[in-house]
Order: C-alpha cells, then sequence, then structure tokens
C-alpha cells in the first residue's frame, strides 16, 4: 500500500497530460476533474486538509472510472481508480451518496437490483452457465440474438440471472461496499448451486466485477466468466456457427470502455464484422482511446454523465456510419439515439 500512495503522490505532482483522454474533463472543461487534482486532493484529505468534505465527495463522484486515465499513465502498475472507489466507500459511510444515486441504491434494497424487477430467469442444463446480466434483461433483443446463437451451435447452457439478481456494480459505484460484498456472496452461492464450470456473459461490467472486484471483498465465483463475444469467436472457430457474408455495408463499432482497456478484448469484435463482410468505419476515438457512453449508475452528476453521453454521440456520428455496434447493454441504451446495435444481434441475422 505504501507503494502505491507513493505512486498517488507521483500521480498528484505530473504533468497531467492523461486530463486529455478524460471524459469528465473533455465533455466538462474542469480542471478539477481531472485525475491528477483528484489524486492532490485524497492526498489533501488524508492529511486533513480540506474544509469542504462534501465537495470533495461530490469531485469523486464526477468520474467514469472508465480506465482511459490508466491506458494514458506513465506508470505501469497504478490505477488511480483503486483510491477513488476508495473514497467513494469512505463518502457512503459517511452518508453523502449523489441524490443520481439514491434512486439506484433504492432499488437494490427492495428489489435486489438497479432496475426495481423481480422476473427470474433460470432454465436450461448444460455446464456452461449463461449470466443474463440486467440489462441484458432488459434488452430482449440482445438476449433472444444470443439464445438463438447458442441454439444454432447445439450449445446447452444454464440460463439464469435476469431481474432478480444483478453483480451488485452499482454498489460498488456508490461506495457501498458491504452491500457489495452481500450481493458477491449471494453470486457466489448461486453460482455454486448451478454447478456451471463456466460462466459467459454479454456484460463487461458483470465481468470485471466477478473476476477482479469480488476477490478484492474476499469472494471468489470458484469458475472463469468470459464474454459472449469470446465465446462466439470460439463457436465460428470451432466449425459450429456458420455466417452469411453481407454486401457493401460499412458499420462503426464502439468499443465499451471496460471490455476495452480492462478487458483488453480489441479485435475479437472487428474480425467478427468483418468476417460477416462489413467494413469498419473507425471514429477518432477507437480501441483502448475510445470514450466512455457516460454509463447509468458510475457518474454520480446526471449533467455531466449526459455530457459525457452526448460527447461520444457526436465522436460517432462524424463516422457517418449506417449501422452502429457495441458490445455491452449499457452502451446500447445510452447511445439509443443512434439505433445502436449488439454484436450478439449482428451476428444473429448472420447466421445460416
Amino acid at each position: 500500500m505504501k507503494k502505491q500512495l507513493n505512486r498517488l503522490i507521483d500521480c498528484s505532482m505530473c504533468p497531467n497530460m492523461c486530463k486529455f483522454s478524460c471524459p469528465v474533463y473533455l465533455a466538462t472543461g474542469s480542471e478539477t476533474f481531472t485525475p491528477q487534482k483528484k489524486a492532490r486532493l485524497i492526498l489533501y484529505r488524508e492529511k486533513n486538509l480540506l474544509e469542504d468534505n462534501d465537495g470533495f465527495f461530490d469531485t469523486v463522484f464526477q468520474c467514469a472510472l472508465c480506465g482511459s486515465c490508466v491506458v494514458n499513465c506513465q506508470y505501469d502498475d497504478f490505477d488511480i481508480r483503486d483510491f477513488i472507489t476508495n473514497e467513494r466507500s469512505i463518502a457512503f459511510e459517511k452518508g453523502f451518496v449523489p441524490p443520481l444515486m439514491e434512486k439506484v441504491l433504492e432499488n437494490f434494497n427492495k428489489f435486489g437490483n438497479p432496475s426495481g424487477e423481480r422476473e427470474t430467469i433460470d432454465k436450461g442444463e448444460g455446464e456452461i452457465g449463461f449470466f443474463v446480466s440486467c440489462n441484458t434483461f432488459k434488452d430482449k433483443s440482445i438476449l433472444s440474438a444470443t439464445e438463438k446463437i447458442l441454439n444454432k451451435a447445439h450449445v446447452d447452457v444454464k440460463e439464469f440471472g435476469g431481474g432478480d439478481i444483478c453483480c451488485g456494480a452499482p454498489l460498488f459505484f456508490a461506495g457501498d461496499m458491504d452491500g457489495f460484498k452481500k450481493k458477491a456472496e449471494q453470486m457466489e452461492k448461486l453460482i455454486k448451486e448451478k454447478g456451471v464450470k463456466r460462466i459467459i456473459t454479454n456484460c463487461p461490467t458483470c465481468i470485471k466485477m466477478m473476476k477482479k472486484h469480488y476477490a478484492e471483498v474476499g469472494v471468489s465465483i470458484g469458475v472463469d466468466i468470459v464474454h459472449t463475444l469470446t465465446f462466439t469467436k470460439e463457436l465460428i472457430d470451432e466449425g459450429k456457427l456458420s455466417l452469411k457474408k453481407v454486401e457493401n455495408k460499412s458499420i462503426t463499432y464502439h468499443d465499451p470502455c471496460i471490455l476495452a482497456k480492462d478487458l483488453d478484448i480489441l479485435e475479437i469484435p472487428r474480425t467478427i464484422l468483418k468476417n460477416i463482410g462489413y467494413s469498419l468505419r473507425e471514429p477518432a476515438y477507437t480501441g483502448k482511446d475510445a470514450h466512455c457512453c457516460g454509463g447509468k449508475t458510475k457518474v454520480g452528476d446526471r449533467n455531466t454523465r449526459d455530457a459525457i453521453s452526448s460527447m461520444r454521440e457526436n465522436e460517432l456520428k462524424e463516422t457517418k456510419a449506417p449501422e452502429y455496434v457495441s458490445a455491452c447493454p449499457t452502451c446500447k441504451d445510452v447511445l439509443k439515439s443512434l439505433q445502436m446495435k449488439d454484436i450478439a444481434e449482428i451476428v444473429g441475422e448472420a447466421l445460416e
């Protein structure tokens, strides 16, 4: 921890060039919201040099937790998001929760998920579990397309999740670490009950929560979890899926921040789209440099979140592509004005 604290000091004193990749800074123009300034404020709080604690806590919620600063950091062993989420947990303990996140927490207390729904999916047999995330559950077209892909490849899956179980990510983003740990333990128990040996899901956030952040609260689900993109590519490579070619069609792919920056899944979606016959129109900021869509529960201020979403929407529109696609149900929902599709839908339409 001492080494990381020294890195935080290094971050607070660096030239702050990573701000030019930060969607919060680019969308708001506020120097206070840059990663370097957040690092400096965190150090000030630890040394009891802050007078306006509420103002400070508001600042740590002005972050998309997208990892753009990490990609552009000169230190390979430092992730300021770890410090920011820790400060959010302190804010939560002190009773500071942004109003935008209060409704999410209220839904969790009532329904066990951020959307306020109770229908649970539990069907099928097999050693592979298909975890239906909250946002996939709400987007029936993604769900049906994924089921179509699995059926076409004759893959037996144990489908579970839906509107009554969540990985707990919104609790993590709000700083409710006790609530997050309880959700992680609930998920661990559920997965063990299902008896699956591998899990697939459409949601990059679920994967990061279960792989990285569950371990931080002492929970292990005990099985590998991968994105449905990775699994779909495996099925194609094994000859279990055959895809029809489209002709003279172009498309713009939006990289979800967690999928690209944290899970390093960059080429798989592009390879699949090219195999179907699409030519790609890449936006100015793409791959690991892609800007966040703004998300739903990561940023604590509605105006900031909407400004980030609008900025990314305009960047994608500049490609003038006839179609837009992503690989995250949250991104698809946030950027719905583009009539965005999920790549599972594209693959589903191309199945022979």
